[in-house]
């Protein structure tokens, strides 16, 4: 998988600041939503200059006072500060720009958020983090910026929308291995999502082209129908960030054997998606008794709560059977089998060239 392949899709972050005196309060210390293409006519991003002179229908006041998530259909940054917290959250990859097919790393997202900070006359995130191209100051408080949510994402060409469609009628039979009872996916009319609920993580994998939304340019639109483009999310939440030490943004600025920590973290997730990259066009390939086994799961026996067989002897067909991309554990669907016939071979996505990350 190439570096490229992996961005993040939402930051979540925030600070207080301690010893920076009171600092201006944005609506009463409540959110405030900020249009990109606005906010880019009042103030220049590169130069800081404040934007108190906004009119009211430039800033989107609201009376929230916790910070609410938007959909991936809108563009719009979510504020708040009180005096000494400053909050941030949203797409920030994704601010100013008409889709988020492609996007940039966690470390481009801190930088955005800190432009878009101090547009506003508050101070920038303070971390200690260099790595290449990235320098933040370091935080002269006692207290420093904290990210409580990370969503990485990754997309999966599959050839075809017909293959897209395919693809996701059978990984709605799939569980992470790692997971238990918690893990069974849920589907949706172009998606699934899988650990749905959990306070740590979740994640989702859908069809592209359905959520793209209206701004997004016919080419992009295009592209992702004839390439059957899927979509994998993986959000982390502020316990999971915070165990392994990427609630810091430090954390994210670490380099493994050559690898941006996106793509660490990312591959940690994916092994169902590498798992069912294995498939099989026939039982026939499967040999023995595990295709026996295989044979009358297709048949629609729930063999995983046959209780006639020890469970040790139900684990290790289940051990046997993943690598064909067959997962005993969930319960059988006709749906599913059918739809094996065929192998579809899913395939990291790379940046086309005529893409642009940048904003307008």
């Amino acid at each position: 998988m190439s570096e490229s392949t992996v961005f993040c899709d939402w930051l979540s972050m925030y600070q207080i600041h301690s010893n920076s005196g009171e600092l201006p309060i944005l609506n009463d210390g409540q959110v405030i939503k900020v249009s990109a293409p606005r906010l880019r006519q009042c103030a220049d991003l590169d130069s800081g200059c404040i934007v108190y002179g906004m009119a009211g229908e430039e800033i989107e006041y609201t009376s929230a006072s916790r910070m609410e998530h938007e959909g991936s259909y809108e563009t719009k940054i979510q504020l708040r500060c009180d005096g000494s917290k400053v909050e941030i959250s949203g797409n920030l990859g994704r601010f100013g720009r008409p889709d988020n097919l492609f996007g940039v790393g966690v470390l481009e997202c801190v930088e955005i958020a800190n432009r878009i900070v101090t547009s506003l006359g508050l101070p920038p995130f303070e971390v200690n983090a260099k790595r290449g191209g990235f320098a933040f100051s370091q935080s002269h408080t006692k207290t420093r910026a904290v990210i409580t949510r990370v969503d990485l994402t990754c997309n999966y060409a599959t050839g075809s929308t017909e293959n897209a469609s395919r693809v996701l009628t059978v990984m709605a039979g799939q569980a992470p291995k790692r997971m238990g009872k918690n893990a069974a996916p849920k589907a949706y009319s172009n998606g699934i999502t899988w650990n749905e609920g959990s306070r740590r993580w979740y994640e989702k994998l859908y069809f592209k082209a359905d959520d793209l939304g209206k701004f997004a340019s016919p080419e992009v639109v295009a592209y992702c129908r004839d390439n059957g483009i899927l979509r994998h999310e993986i959000s982390l939440k502020s316990t999971e960030l915070a165990e392994r030490g990427l609630d810091d943004v430090c954390g994210w600025a670490r380099v493994e054997e050559g690898r941006r920590m996106e793509n660490v973290i990312y591959g940690r997730f994916a092994e169902k998606l590498h798992r069912n990259e294995v498939s099989i066009t026939s039982l026939d390939d499967i040999p023995g008794r595990i295709g026996e086994v295989a044979a009358s799961y297709y048949a629609g026996r729930d063999v995983w709560r046959d209780e006639t067989k020890t469970k040790r002897t139900r684990q290790m067909w289940r051990k046997a059977l993943l690598p064909f991309g067959i997962d005993i554990s969930q319960p059988p669907n006709i749906q599913h089998f059918a739809a094996r016939i065929r192998v579809v071979e899913m395939v990291p996505a790379a940046v086309p060239h005529w893409y642009r990350t940048e904003a307008a």
